[in-house]
């Protein structure tokens, strides 16, 4: 009577939390009534949270089991949306500061340059995000004639970008669950011939 013999392996690659503040960041460019293009940019400060943990199971040194997930978490809010003051230099026409206004409305920023000047307020896509993303995979692989194996990999990822800006790891981590996810099933059959 042949014996089982089960060797689980679970490896904590990495678990990781950044909180960063950066300034300022290049977001995105504007086609403005103005008639010239304008580059917005703002201090953002972000948050992530990531980890990969791995199981690697071998029952028998013909059949074994690899598994890993990696969650991701990534919040950013955008701080002092700016312009170039003129080109070529690094100085800058706080929108918000002095006579300018910014108004945050519905997933848009509404900003006027100057409210008794000429120039016609424009609006940007408000630049929050919340980025989450689960991925998963498992591969059973079994070796049934010496050296011919097949694999059954089964992939799993899922994304939600809800709530922009704000960063809750309870409320993040359920949205993800929730999240409608992508299922990739693949065998592979690898078949060695002795000629």
């Amino acid at each position: 009577m042949q014996r089982l013999r089960v060797v689980c392996v679970v490896v904590l690659r990495q678990l990781s939390l950044v909180h960063a503040i950066s300034q300022p960041t290049i977001q995105k460019v504007v086609q403005a009534v103005r008639a010239r293009d304008v580059i917005t940019v703002g201090g953002i400060l972000s948050e992530s949270v990531w980890h990969t943990p791995a199981l690697n199971w071998t029952f028998t040194p013909k059949l074994s089991l690899q598994m890993y997930i990696q969650p991701l978490i990534s919040v950013g809010t955008y701080t002092a949306i700016k312009e170039l003051a003129r080109p070529r230099s690094y100085e800058f026409l706080t929108y918000g500061s002095g006579v300018s206004t910014i108004r945050k409305g519905n997933n848009e920023y509404v900003i006027d340059p100057d409210p008794t000047g000429p120039a016609q307020p424009f609006s940007i896509a408000d630049p929050d995000f919340n980025f989450k993303s689960l991925r998963g995979s498992a591969v059973l692989r079994w070796e049934y004639l010496p050296g011919s194996t097949i694999y059954f990999v089964w992939t799993q990822l899922r994304t939600d970008e809800s709530d922009p800006g704000t960063f809750r790891f309870g409320r993040n981590v359920s949205q993800l669950f929730r999240s409608q996810p992508d299922n990739i099933f693949l065998i592979k059959l690898r078949f060695w011939t002795n000629p």
